[in-house]
């Protein structure tokens, strides 16, 4: 997966999706956010397996795929990083690196098959909404 997406973007769809994630988990792959690259978009997706949300941003997409990384770290570096393009590339070896400007890091995932078998696991039903939408709230009826 490679692309490069707009840091105010992907700050806003990563804090929409990242109020699911859970601080503390038995299962690691819970902390982390599914990112899916395809079609100019990237698709978020976080769950907690009682809640799931789901977004997506528009960006760059140069080589198509997926990957998950923690979700709350990476909402932190992308908040620090000084330039306003950020650029992702994910390697066969698990490394995802972030360059943005003259700042360069990487983060290591965890294979996102085990995540896309979790997410939205047993619901009986799901709802839909833009990510422009998501501070609205979400009913209490879910």
């Amino acid at each position: 997966m490679k692309l490069s997406v707009s840091k105010g973007k992907l700050l806003e769809g990563l804090s929409t999706v990242q109020n699911v994630v859970s601080t503390r988990t038995t299962l690691p792959i819970l902390s982390n956010v599914l990112l899916q690259a395809s079609d100019g978009e990237i698709r978020l997706t976080t769950t907690d397996l009682d809640v799931g949300v789901r977004g997506s941003v528009e960006a760059q997409v140069e080589r198509t795929g997926a990957t998950t990384l923690p979700a709350r770290r990476l909402f932190s570096i992308v908040r620090e990083l000084p330039a306003s393009e950020i650029y992702f590339d994910v390697d066969t070896k698990n490394c995802a690196s972030i360059r943005s400007g003259v700042i360069f890091g990487q983060l290591f995932e965890i294979t996102y098959e085990f995540h896309e078998s979790l997410h939205f696991l047993g619901a009986r039903s799901h709802r839909s909404f833009p990510i422009r939408h998501a501070d609205c709230g979400l009913p209490a009826s879910i």
